[in-house]
């Protein structure tokens, strides 16, 4: 139970300190528009951040490399009257387009289960938008645990678990409509292709989560069905690049005044990518086009491209998908935007994939009840239960 008066009492101690942070982020983010005044095209930039690779490898987590010439794109014609009300403006921008939307719910193994497994529901939603309406709507659950013709070690990278199972479910959904249907399909997903989040993984749990990646990207591409990942991020991989192209642009390199064991001078520039184009975007604007710079796509040979797309004040989301679909970056633009004002600020199919894979408080103690009544009834073995588990699901076992 939370503390309620203790709560007020630390927090009106603190609030303070946490005025002057966000004082200190419109400061430096006023700074940072100043210098961008006199960029006028991006793509020169580029040679300063390909040189100097300790600005990613040290410096900071990421950085892009420009793929367009300004730092944002206007609003398309089609979408001048973008509109988080109503449903007249979406349906008319996603017209004739097929979109679907996936996402994962998982109950993980755990120390408080044994032997351990993994469940992953899948939740998928699929509706094309044009004359003949189709609809697809379902989840589909995958059941792994050790030994299954796998090494032991084999269980434990979830991540690619997930990305195996997603396609799987893609495959048996939408594989065969796409051969019925005039256009592609563009698939969104509510993750990030860029995978800076497997840096704390081994080395062989990364290579093998990108190499799922790789294989349903590729199998994806050969039935034109496009990924495209959407979510929240706090990277300030753009704010990075804009300050080591542009205000360190005399600098040898980001090591260089690492070395000197003195506060850098980049410090107080460095902000969130998302405060960023809050303040540069309009509504419905995108950013520029980028290709990601991390260690993880580097050391990977994985080519990932994006933008950030603002879909209403305060509300800015990162679009990421292969290189090879950045020919088709305005279609993904127009579906991204679409989604977004069909659900309200958020891609409408995301929300609806989520409803169906998600797995109850209710749900997942059913489904180790049910593991256990099924070892106890057919080979008289059962689940060992911590303390802990056992409570959780008491009445249920």
């Amino acid at each position: 139970m939370l503390n309620v008066p203790l709560v007020q009492k630390i927090i009106l101690e603190r609030i303070v300190s946490l005025a002057s942070k966000v004082k200190a982020s419109k400061d430096s983010l006023q700074e940072l528009f100043n210098y961008l005044i006199e960029v006028e095209d991006l793509k020169p930039l580029n040679n300063v951040l390909e040189k100097d690779s300790s600005c990613w490898r040290a410096r900071f987590r990421e950085t892009v490399i420009f793929l367009e010439n300004k730092i944002f794109c206007r609003s398309r014609p089609d979408m001048q009257n973008y509109s988080l009300k109503g449903v007249k403006w979406p349906l008319k921008v996603l017209q004739n387009y097929c979109v679907a939307g996936v996402d994962t719910s998982e109950i993980t193994p755990s120390v408080h289960f044994s032997p351990p497994f993994l469940l992953i529901n899948v939740g998928l939603t699929f509706i094309s938008y044009g004359d003949k309406l189709r609809h697809i709507e379902k989840s589909e659950p995958y059941f792994y645990f050790v030994g299954e013709g796998e090494t032991e070690n084999y269980l434990w990278n979830i991540q690619r678990k997930r990305v195996e199972s997603e396609l799987e479910t893609i495959k048996n959904s939408l594989f065969k409509l796409r051969e019925e249907l005039s256009s592609e399909i563009y698939v969104l997903f509510d993750e990030s292709f860029s995978v800076n989040y497997l840096a704390s993984k081994t080395e062989k749990e990364r290579k093998e989560t990108v190499e799922a990646m790789k294989k349903a990207w590729t199998e994806m591409k050969n039935k034109k069905i496009i990924p495209v990942g959407v979510f929240y991020t706090n990277s300030s991989a753009v704010s990075a690049s804009l300050i080591r192209a542009v205000v360190c642009e005399e600098k040898k390199s980001c090591s260089v005044c690492m070395k000197e064991k003195r506060k850098l001078e980049c410090e107080k520039l460095l902000i969130e990518d998302k405060l960023l184009f809050n303040y540069l975007l309009s509504n419905s604007w995108r950013s520029s086009l980028f290709k990601v710079v991390n260690k993880i796509v580097t050391e990977n040979s994985l080519e990932v491209a994006g933008f950030y797309f603002k879909a209403g004040e305060r509300n800015v989301f990162r679009v990421e998908f292969p290189l090879w679909a950045a020919a088709n970056v305005q279609q993904i633009y127009s579906v991204v935007a679409g989604q977004a004002g069909l659900g309200g600020g958020y891609p409408y199919l995301l929300e609806r994939a989520h409803e169906q894979a998600l797995i109850k408080n209710a749900e997942r103690r059913w489904v180790l009840s049910y593991v256990n009544k099924l070892l106890n009834e057919k080979y008289n073995l059962r689940l060992l239960f911590s303390k802990k588990q056992e409570k959780k699901i008491k009445g249920v076992v």
